[in-house]
């Protein structure tokens, strides 16, 4: 694999970091807030999707993930930035991050009353934002679905997008969020074909159980700290240079 120089991820609160940077296309090279560009006041990282970036020295990062959403919300908005930008299938690492399953996302227009608050970008990446989870509005139509069938229509979306990416040509990872996944029938069948594109983070597999495990976590105890969220940078790092001989030079 060649050296990478474009990062598209989207996840939940253990991926979202604010946009962190440009995406590439239309006559630029897109950008990265955590890397001196040129631009000026350069961002610190605060999880490990700008602590990566960093020792991979990218380009471009784009990061549409949004805390308290699911996996609808990260298929679709890494399916849109990809449609609407001009990304290079040779240099480009997309990074999912599967949510928690019985999240329902439910779109809606930009200045909804209901909408989100913490979705961060505009339609220059993403037509469209997301009800806020505890709303009444979007409380009324889960109660409507029900949570089994709202998991199923999550992992359904991932196949989606896996399935668009591989026909594509884009290179991609998965990391979990939490290990319940790897109980659930539905997630096992969509990703048969693809264990070696999910990072076993080492302990707990996901990203809560490593945090969990490791007592590298928040006061929350819930989210990795700086030190939880370096290691799993390193982790994602060394995956990538071993399963993809990537080129880090």
């Amino acid at each position: 694999m060649k050296k990478i120089k474009n990062i598209l991820v989207s996840g939940n609160s253990f991926t979202q970091d604010g946009i962190g940077g440009v995406p590439p296309g239309h006559g630029s090279e897109g950008g990265c807030s955590y890397i001196n560009q040129g631009q000026g006041n350069i961002s610190e990282p605060n999880n490990w999707v700008g602590m990566l970036s960093r020792k991979l020295d990218i380009q471009s990062l784009v990061n549409m993930a949004a805390s308290s959403h699911g996996n609808i919300l990260v298929a679709d908005t890494i399916r849109s930035v990809i449609d609407i930008h001009e990304y290079p299938t040779k240099n480009t690492l997309v990074i999912v991050t599967v949510s928690i399953s019985e999240r329902l996302d439910v779109p809606c227009v930009f200045g909804h009353p209901d909408a989100s608050k913490f979705v961060h970008w505009d339609n220059t990446l993403c037509g469209h934002t997301y009800l806020n989870r505890f709303s009444k509005t979007y409380k009324k139509i889960e109660k409507e679905i029900g949570l089994d069938i709202i998991a199923d229509l999550g992992y359904e979306r991932l196949d989606f997008l896996f399935n668009y990416l591989e026909n594509k040509g884009y290179e991609y990872i998965i990391l979990l969020t939490e290990n319940e996944d790897l109980n659930n029938s539905s997630f096992l069948r969509i990703i048969k074909n693809r264990n070696h594109r999910l990072v076993n983070l080492s302990p707990g597999i996901g990203l809560h159980d490593f945090a969990t495990i490791t007592k590298h976590n928040t006061v929350n105890n819930y989210h990795p700290d700086q030190i939880g969220n370096t290691m799993i940078a390193d982790q994602i790092f060394n995956f990538l240079t071993k399963q993809y001989s990537l080129e880090t030079d």
